[in-house]
């Protein structure tokens, strides 16, 4: 049986490595969209951040 704080450490790494994933998928997404769709401004900010989570900073 697994203790609470073992549950919360594996939580908290699968969110951080979700959370690069999409910030890295939105990064990827953003280097081959046209520069026209760029320029269009909406939803092109959120999502460009998320990336920057580091999976080896979580502590267990």
């Amino acid at each position: 049986m697994r203790s609470r704080r073992d549950w919360r450490g594996a939580v908290l790494r699968s969110a951080a490595v979700v959370i690069s994933t999409v910030g890295l998928a939105a990064g990827i997404a953003a280097a081959f969209a046209p520069p026209a769709a760029a320029a269009t401004g909406p939803g092109t900010g959120p999502g460009t951040g998320p990336g920057t989570g580091r999976p080896g900073t979580v502590r267990t």
